[in-house]
């Protein structure tokens, strides 16, 4: 169901579009603490389950900039993207999940459609005030029908709890009772090599809201 997002994003390999039965994906909407007051925190769009084509899917995205500025921290603009984000290097201990919702297909269409907007800098290009990870995630919960807290947001936990609050479970078809939780840690043993093929090429580094 998913192989139509090849040619919307070049980065975002292996998803498909499709119609059929009914969906079991899930939007969930996660944000990642900073490590220390001087750390940057993010936020994620995991999209899970099985499409309605009958394919499982476990991926993570997010919105950061793919371009260096030494004022980017003043708001100043630069060429975003939409990034497949590999989850065996997301520091799952200090991600929470806060709201998931589960689609049709329809509503996974239209997702895919705001990534092509995204990933092409229709809004301008990324800036850490306004343009950044939680407007993102802000632009696809109003696209899946959730109600979406006014306002540009800088803490991604702050935002997701708030739009947490505005949708809790039943006042939406869709809403799950509890966010999917996060996927398990693999444990690699130090001495062990690698098995299997390696890790997906590494995007640029988060670099928050």
């Amino acid at each position: 169901m998913f192989k139509r997002l090849m040619s919307l994003l070049a980065l975002v390999v292996g998803l498909s579009i499709a119609t059929g039965a009914s969906a079991q994906v899930v939007l969930t909407f996660a944000a990642k603490r900073a490590e220390d007051s001087l750390g940057i925190p993010h936020s994620y769009l995991r999209i899970t389950g099985t499409t309605e084509s009958g394919e499982a899917i476990q991926r993570t995205f997010g919105y950061m900039p793919i371009e260096q500025s030494p004022l980017l921290a003043l708001g100043d603009r630069v060429r975003g993207a939409v990034i497949d984000e590999p989850e065996a290097e997301i520091e799952w201990e200090r991600v929470t999940p806060f709201i998931s919702v589960q689609v049709p297909d329809t509503t996974l269409d239209a997702v895919i459609v705001r990534f092509r907007y995204w990933n092409e800098n229709q809004n301008g290009g990324y800036d850490a005030w306004s343009q950044n990870c939680i407007a993102f995630l802000a632009d696809i919960a109003r696209t899946a029908g959730l109600k979406v807290p006014p306002g540009s947001h800088l803490s991604p936990s702050g935002f997701l709890e708030t739009l947490a609050e505005l949708n809790p479970p039943g006042s939406l078809p869709g809403i799950l009772t509890t966010p999917v939780a996060n996927p398990a840690p693999v444990d690699t043993p130090d001495a062990a090599p690698p098995q299997g093929p390696g890790p997906m090429p590494s995007d640029p580094e988060a670099p928050g809201v």
